[in-house]
């Protein structure tokens, strides 16, 4: 056991240095996805000569912990600080109106799923606007969706805090330089006039330059343009094994 442990944390240890070496080589390839892609190519050659149980709770501790520690130091205090409204309501309002809404609302349209169950389906809610945005329906400029598929998910940036409305864009020169002037003190309406008719420069005209490509972070998982109604059908399927799963711990 002991040395299936050590062959085991060497193995990952050199995956963690071999992607942080690839993700060098290739930088438009998001970091947890190549780590993912080195995790399946190790469980594939080595999994059957290495065997080791870890206990769920004993990974939170080890892995989960120490990273969202990690995070949690090197964020920016001060910033953190000055967003703490919208950072609440949306850590912790937000979620509770979305569990209870949707927790009763489910309940009371599929009465067969207990109560605790809804709510705990509603607390995991999401937003598919993004998903949307790269459908083959949808009717955006091809320059937008090709935007949104090279996208890492670190390539998202929020702009609009200053005057009490963020909106998380795409990385490129509009966005940084709106940031940079809300940074230097620029009003609501200085800001306005710069980005006057980017919306229908990115949606309307490919200008993925100037134009404001809204987007969230999960542009990163993205990697193709599909139909609506196969992106939907996976958010069915997997509502449904939710569900399930749900109905077993409840």
């Amino acid at each position: 056991m002991l040395v299936e442990a050590l062959t085991l944390g060497l193995l990952l240890l050199a995956a963690v240095l071999a992607s942080s070496l690839i993700d060098q080589i290739i930088p438009r390839v998001s970091l947890p996805l190549i780590q993912i892609a080195i995790g399946l190519l190790i469980a594939v050659v080595a999994g059957g000569d290495v065997e080791v149980t870890l206990d769920p709770e004993l990974f939170l501790v080890m892995f989960i912990a120490p990273l969202l520690y990690d995070e949690a130091k090197h964020a920016d205090k001060q910033a953190l600080w000055r967003e703490r409204k919208p950072v609440l309501s949306l850590a912790i309002g937000l979620v509770v109106a979305t569990t209870l809404v949707i927790g009763f609302l489910l309940n009371a349209f599929v009465p067969s799923i207990p109560l605790a169950a809804a709510f705990a389906l509603g607390a995991c809610g999401i937003q598919v606007g993004t998903c949307l945005l790269a459908s083959e329906e949808c009717p955006i400029h091809e320059n937008y969706k090709a935007a949104l598929l090279k996208a890492k998910d670190s390539d998202t940036i929020v702009t609009g805090r200053s005057v009490g409305a963020p909106v998380r864009v795409l990385k490129n020169r509009m966005s940084r330089e709106y940031v940079r002037q809300e940074k230097a003190g620029a009003d609501k309406m200085e800001l306005e006039k710069y980005t006057l008719g980017s919306l229908r420069r990115a949606v309307f005209e490919g200008d993925t330059t100037t134009g404001s490509l809204m987007a969230g972070q999960v542009a990163g998982m993205l990697h193709e343009v599909r139909p609506v109604a196969d992106i939907l059908n996976d958010l069915w399927e997997s509502g449904r094994q939710r569900i399930a799963a749900l109905n077993e711990l409840c």
